[in-house]
């Protein structure tokens, strides 16, 4: 069993306080979370300007199919192994080659996947088919190499490196198409994908490099005591391959689902209503998504490792930073989706050009899922157990059906409109399957705390 963490200090606002720290630390998530989705907000604007709408669409459904495949790739492992450093410490290096192996088998699968998508799927020309086709490998590498390797800098709390790591591919991406845009030969959807190969092949690199510090044990684990020097896994009772899949496997359906739920309406929108539908709402769903930035460093990239440690080791803490995370992603829920409800329909029109005028009504009708997503969101987090990721994962899997079948509903008849609404309606499902599960997690009195905000204001004293 970890040493324990120390114990807590009063909550302060002075220099140097817990606050402080936890200031610092979530401003350079969030510098670096949102120059990364400004420059991936660029890209997409670059994008609905020099590529026609049906190329636009059919690139917004490869991604998608690449991002749904990246969880599956990479089998649920980074997730994994924050739980088990969670609770192990330095001995869960035991867990790290039959977890490699995992990979190895998932990732196979994953390519053959993609490669059948992207040779049948869409309408894309001969030409630009063998391209996507010689591309979509080397993308799908570059994501799973940055989400096994960030599971590394989130033990080890290395934020700074932690930032620049998920803001390389999409920085890559952005002057590759800049540089594209310059050239005599302009932007066409061939020249993108391969140009966002290159920044693939090059993150998986820097990604192998991250990932092999953990097989050497030079981690500096945050929050346990140092590993004994020269120690070494022990290798009689290792777990195997399997024993890997099975303990990793809800971590993987978990992202899998939440993808599908996330974007897999893009793909359904643009087999049911064409490239242009999709690129629409594509657009809309852009700026819905720049939004779930907030919560998402909050509680994917700062707090993971920590709530994992504290689940284990400090119940007191688990709950009290559940409760003010309730009443907090509800209070800057409803001021986000305020000022995209008033600002951003204009903004859309002015930016991406006349030809994506059905993406602002799509947004006003997404709005309202924003504080949906944000409350969510901060109950996912009380998730982490293995029993509690199962649990997860099968809501996220209720909360993707429901959104298919909302969207399979409303669609035909109103199309990205539609497809607007099939989304708000899978948030509320998704909450409210969170908020009933809280309850065997915390209990009821717990569980009901967190929806009244005086009960927040106490627990901010624990926040740090």
């Amino acid at each position: 069993m970890p040493a324990p963490e120390p114990s807590r200090k009063p909550f302060s606002l002075g220099r140097g306080s817990a606050l402080g720290r936890v200031a610092g630390r979530l401003s350079i998530l969030f510098t670096g979370t949102f120059a990364g989705s400004g420059l991936a907000f660029a890209t997409q604007i670059l994008l609905a300007r020099t590529l026609p709408l049906e190329s636009f669409g059919s690139l917004a459904a490869l991604l998608a199919a690449v991002n749904f495949l990246t969880p599956v790739a990479s089998a649920g492992v980074n997730w994994f192994l924050l739980r088990a450093y969670g609770t192990e410490g330095a001995a869960a290096r035991r867990w790290l080659r039959p977890s490699a192996g995992l990979v190895a088998l998932a990732t196979t699968a994953s390519a053959l996947a993609l490669l059948v998508y992207a040779g049948t799927g869409g309408t894309l020309s001969p030409a630009e088919r063998s391209l996507v086709l010689a591309a979509c490998i080397p993308i799908l590498l570059g994501q799973v190499a940055v989400e096994l390797a960030s599971a590394r800098l989130q033990l080890e709390e290395r934020f700074t490196g932690l930032t620049a790591l998920q803001t390389a591919t999409q920085a890559g991406r952005f002057l590759i198409l800049a540089a594209a845009a310059l050239a005599a030969s302009g932007v066409t959807l061939g020249g993108v994908v391969l140009g966002y190969a290159l920044v693939g092949a090059l993150t998986a690199g820097v990604g192998g490099v991250l990932l092999a510090g953990l097989f050497t044990g030079r981690v500096r684990l945050a929050g346990h005591a140092p590993p004994v020097t020269g120690a070494r896994p022990v290798a009689a009772g290792a777990p195997s391959i399997g024993h890997a899949a099975v303990e990793a496997g809800p971590y993987a359906l978990v992202t899998m689902f939440y993808v599908l739920y996330f974007q897999g309406i893009v793909v359904v929108l643009e087999w049911l209503a064409g490239g242009a539908a999709a690129a629409a709402f594509n657009v809309a769903f852009l700026v819905v998504s720049a939004a779930a930035l907030i919560p998402g460093v909050v509680y994917t990239r700062f707090l993971v490792a920590k709530l994992n440690r504290w689940a284990e080791h400090d119940r007191d803490r688990f709950r009290d930073v559940f409760q003010l995370g309730v009443a907090a992603m509800l209070l800057v829920g409803l001021v986000v989706m305020l000022g995209i409800a008033l600002l951003a329909g204009p903004a859309v029109r002015l930016v991406f050009g006349p030809g994506y005028a059905e993406a602002a009504a799509v947004l006003l009708v997404l709005a309202p899922g924003i504080p949906i997503r944000f409350v969510q969101m901060a109950y996912s987090s009380l998730y982490v157990s293995r029993a509690d990721t199962v649990r997860k994962a099968r809501y996220l899997g209720l909360g993707a059906l429901a959104s298919m079948l909302a969207c399979l509903a409303l669609v035909p008849a109103f199309g990205a409109l539609g497809a607007a609404a099939a989304n708000v309606l899978a948030e509320a499902v998704l909450l409210g399957l969170h908020m009933r599960g809280a309850v065997g997690i915390l209990g009821r009195d717990a569980a009901r705390d967190a929806l009244r905000p005086w009960v927040a204001l106490r627990r901010l004293r624990h926040a740090g």
